[in-house]
């Protein structure tokens, strides 16, 4: 979602410069000081936008601000980035999500090289946030949505207070947020045989707290401390069965609670970092109405305790630089305990993981040491660790990268990693539950039928392997304008990936019979959706990704100081317009999935399928665009994904899926801009937010040009167009 993107007003503004001391004849030598709070190294960052970039986005939140800017932090092996908040690890996200935009004045995002820094592997970016000094406000705002085709209609009201002194912080917030649900009738979907009044959206309400607070212990430790609380409550409308007066319905209602510490500091050259966090989960799901016999209700506890210490520091000075060395333990608790309403006793289950890890940076060649300076900057670095789980035995982690940087403007990289991965707590401990009436695309008879999926966790999990080879290159044509191209070239191994079954095709059929339920005529009845260990899966990708942030034309001079006695300028000069683009491609070579041992393998680029929604797209690439000049933006967003084929003997389950191209718009101004600049107004923002703008959704047809009655479009994106207004306040 897009907010207004605002000025900063009086109370958050920077310091006026100091006016020019007069000359005295004394020599001045000038320098730049260094700022502690930037992460940026010897090799080229791939982004840093200051405080006129990030207003160009349109957004006023950290929150919304990563959210546009993730086709850009995320890396390209699809993992999210390492965020940074000045400089230093945080304990979690709740740390900094409710600060303003206003109070950032500066973005830097590092490439996968550089996370083996801060105690990561080479394939997750790093995001570094950089605050302003000194900045106080109070933020109130109030949205609400709704969809062009009735249902879904929503409002979100939020308040925060912030308050940065230097390394002081404290940031507190409170946001609630209701959605109604959208019904097969508000689509004029015809209900499925045997059923009505079913929800195909839920109605859902949510309030959430947060406050986090830092401080500095001395001249090199600081202290953070975060914690948040959540409360989400689902409502599903499963439909009134013929004969039946009472309509189904399912509640989900899940509380999370989270607290977090992190500590840093420096001990001569070398820094550390610890970070600590609990989370505490409660899922309730109940059934409500409906048949009696089939009531239910479960309920799970989880609670994670989770832990890392992080030291980095020089190790030997080498002819090209010095050698660094990062040392990396981490480890996890967690306690699920799970009940359901059948008269089984509660189960708990229980895990620990440790891990430890050592990476080496070695420098080979360097310019400005002048060793092999005709070779540019090469340099070496090496990840080793291992791991230990309760019950899973150890697990071993090795990477390496080579970075080499024959110009200023141009770096080239090679990465590889080969990991392994236990299951996650929720994939293997999450209650076992049944959604009834769920409509299903059976590809073996080519008809849509209601069933039960059962979902949940599956305890047998095996852990998955992963091996990732990778060839970058990253382009900085300028040394003064934020343009930058990174393309990736990557090859990745995945064996026994742990994956919910979702599409009843022969060969997924003959694969997991046990996971599919039919009667004796052949009619699908039930599909277990627990997730299962697939055997190997071979990727090959091409991504690329284009960056431009900066100002359209001149900046204009600064204006002369007046003279004594001459009256004031009668207007500032004009700020230029402001461009913000991001084009982020993908192109799939190869992706080739065996599920079974002993199965030939599935060519999900043609023809072959896994998952609900067709084969993977060859090609698929997103685009965001934004214009701004004085305080007043305007963009757009546009997705496209390319059409995917699921081949079948039979023609009612040979089906194409089209190709889909979406188009979000917005427009945000201060209120001063529209009321004319009433004082009133110039605290309080308006903005404007349409979300696919042409309403498109995904088209799929057979053979014979009929869409399946579970691929209606309505069913694929219940929403459609959704159109936002936001008025914000900050003083």
């Amino acid at each position: 979602m897009i907010a207004a993107s605002v000025a900063t007003p009086a109370a958050a503004q920077d310091r006026p410069a100091s006016p020019p001391a007069e000359s005295s004849g004394d020599i001045v030598i000038e320098g730049k000081r260094l700022d502690e709070r930037s992460i940026v190294g010897a090799s080229p960052p791939l982004a840093v936008l200051d405080a006129a970039a990030l207003q160009a986005l349109g957004t006023t939140s950290l929150a919304e601000m990563l959210k546009k800017l993730q086709s850009l932090t995320r890396s390209s092996s699809g993992e999210p980035s390492i965020f940074l908040l000045n400089g230093r690890r945080i304990s979690g996200f709740e740390e900094m999500q409710d600060i303003p935009q206003e109070a950032i004045e500066k973005f830097e995002l590092l490439s996968e090289a550089d996370a083996t820094r801060f105690g990561y592997p080479p394939t997750r970016r790093v995001a570094n946030i950089i605050t302003k000094r000194h900045f106080r406000s109070l933020e109130l705002e109030q949205q609400s949505n709704a969809t062009t085709e009735g249902g879904g209609t929503g409002i979100m009201t939020r308040a925060a207070v912030t308050r940065l002194d230097g390394p002081g912080r404290l940031t507190l917030g409170v946001r609630g947020e209701r959605r109604l649900a959208i019904t097969e009738a508000q689509r004029d979907l015809d209900p499925l045989p045997g059923l009505t009044s079913r929800s195909i959206a839920a109605a859902s309400r949510t309030i959430r707290g947060n406050a986090a607070w830092a401080v500095a212990l001395g001249r090199t430790i600081s202290l953070s401390v975060s914690g948040s609380a959540e409360r989400q409550a689902d409502l599903s409308l499963l439909g009134v069965a013929i004969g039946s007066p009472d309509p189904a319905r399912q509640r989900s209602v899940i509380g999370t609670t989270t607290g977090g510490v992190a500590v840093s500091g420096a001990l001569g050259d070398w820094t550390w970092n610890g970070t600590a966090s609990a989370t505490n989960l409660i899922s309730t799901v109940t059934s409500l109405g409906g048949d009696p016999s089939r009531a239910f209700r479960t309920r799970s506890t989880t609670r994670t305790l989770a832990t890392k210490l992080v030291a980095n520091g020089p190790l030997v000075h080498l002819p090209a630089g010095d050698a660094t060395l990062v040392v990396a333990l981490d480890g996890d608790d967690s306690r699920s305990r799970r009940a359901g309403s059948s008269g089984d006793a509660a189960r708990i289950f229980g895990r620990r993981t440790g891990a430890a890890t050592v990476t080496a940076s070695l420098p080979v060649t360097s310019v400005r040491e002048d060793v092999l300076p005709m070779l540019g900057d090469v340099t070496a670095t090496a990840t080793g660790g291992i791991g230990h789980v309760t019950g899973g035995g150890t697990y071993p982690r090795v990477a390496a990268t080579l970075g080499w940087q024959p110009l200023r403007a141009v770096r080239v990289g090679a990465t590889i990693d080969r990991k392994q991965t236990p299951p996650s707590v929720n994939q293997l401990f999450d209650p076992v539950r049944s959604f009834p009436n769920v409509p299903y695309f059976d590809n073996l008879t080519g008809q849509t039928v209601l069933v039960d999926v059962i979902g949940g966790g599956n305890a047998r999990l095996a852990p998955e392997r992963q091996r990732r080879n990778a060839v970058d290159l990253t382009l900085k044509p300028f040394a003064k304008r934020e343009l930058t191209l990174a393309l990736t070239y990557a090859t990745t191994d995945i064996i026994d990936q742990a994956i919910s079954v979702s599409q009843p095709t022969l060969r997924v059929e003959a694969a997991f019979p046990a996971l599919f339920t039919r009667d004796n005529n052949g009619r699908l009845l039930s599909v277990d959706s627990r997730p299962v260990n697939l055997a190997r899966e071979r990727r090959r990708e091409l991504t690329a990704n284009l960056f431009w942030a900066g100002p359209l034309g001149p900046q204009p001079a600064p204006p002369a100081p007046p003279s004594a006695g001459a009256p004031p300028p009668t207007r500032p000069p004009r700020e230029p317009f402001f461009l913000f683009a991001n084009v982020s491609p993908t192109l799939r070579l190869a992706d080739r999935l065996v599920l079974a041992d002993g199965q030939p393998a599935l060519d999900l680029l043609d023809g072959d399928a896994f998952g609900g929604n067709g084969g993977q797209p060859r090609f698929e690439g997103n685009v965001y665009t934004s214009l701004s000049r004085g305080g007043i933006a305007g963009g757009f967003d546009l997705q496209w994904r390319a059409g995917t084929r699921v081949r079948s003997d039979l023609a009612a389950a040979d089906l194409r899926f089209d190709s889909l191209v979406t188009v979000g718009a917005y427009l945000i101004a201060p209120l001063a801009k529209i009321t004319g600049g009433q004082h009133w107004g110039k605290a309080v923002h308006i903005a404007l937010n349409a979300r696919n703008l042409f309403n498109e959704r995904q088209r799929v047809r057979d053979r014979d040009g009929v869409t399946p009655i579970g691929f209606r479009p309505a069913y694929l994106d219940p929403f459609g167009r959704s159109v936002m207004v936001t008025l914000r306040s900050l003083f």
